[in-house]
């Protein structure tokens, strides 16, 4: 009988340490992968790459996506705009573990991509800073620490939709070769993000009360 409790006791322990393990080891986010590493969530793939500034992630099924996050250009206004839009709709309150005086200016999503011959998003790559090269890793863990479904969504709904672009704009960027490593980008702020959450949670309080 004895033998059997401990048994019991035994198992139990070891149940709650793996699960304890588990989610200190999560596969779905980038944070703590090297180069060449992949990612997964429920619906998709990332593969990483790794640099002292950015975890680089880009979906495994598309081919020849975008490894490199310094030298594009900066996508239009309007563009970029409605791309932060996209991110903001993602983000949850709860995701926002760390306040704004808690992170880092620098903490930042880099969204680079290329466009089709309609100007549609056609390859997207996605960079995620960290402070490694600062020692700074608890400070800036935000966009490393999300889901890969978290991306997947966000990749999805960019390149389905319709982007605003002046036609001032369409001039130079048809100059552009998308083909030989020129592409356009953008940044997304920790502290953009929190300041859009805070200003849409009255709102949403108040559509609960109507």
């Amino acid at each position: 009988m004895k033998y059997l409790v401990l048994s019991f006791v035994f198992m139990l322990f070891f149940g709650i340490s793996f699960s304890q393990n588990r989610e200190e080891t999560r596969s779905d986010v980038v944070k703590g992968k090297e180069s060449g590493e992949i990612v997964k969530g429920k619906n998709v793939a990332y593969r990483v790459m790794k640099d002292d500034f950015f975890y680089n992630i880009k979906n495994v099924d598309i081919q020849d996506t975008l490894w490199y996050h310094f030298g594009g250009e900066l996508a239009p206004v309007k563009m970029r705009k409605q791309i932060r839009e996209i991110v903001y709709k993602y983000v949850k309150m709860e995701n926002l573990r760390l306040s704004r005086e808690e992170f880092v200016a620098d903490g930042s999503l880099v969204i680079s991509f290329i466009l089709n011959k309609e100007f549609k998003v056609e390859k997207i790559m996605f960079s995620l800073n960290h402070g490694e090269v600062f020692g700074e890793v608890g400070e800036r863990d935000f966009w490393p620490t999300l889901p890969m479904d978290f991306y997947y969504k966000i990749e999805q709904e960019i390149m389905k939709m319709e982007p605003v672009i002046e036609e001032t704009d369409k001039k130079w960027i048809n100059r552009m070769d998308f083909k030989n490593g020129e592409f356009l980008c953008l940044r997304v702020d920790y502290e953009r993000v929190v300041e859009a959450l805070n200003a849409k949670e009255p709102e949403t309080k108040n559509n609960a009360i109507d």
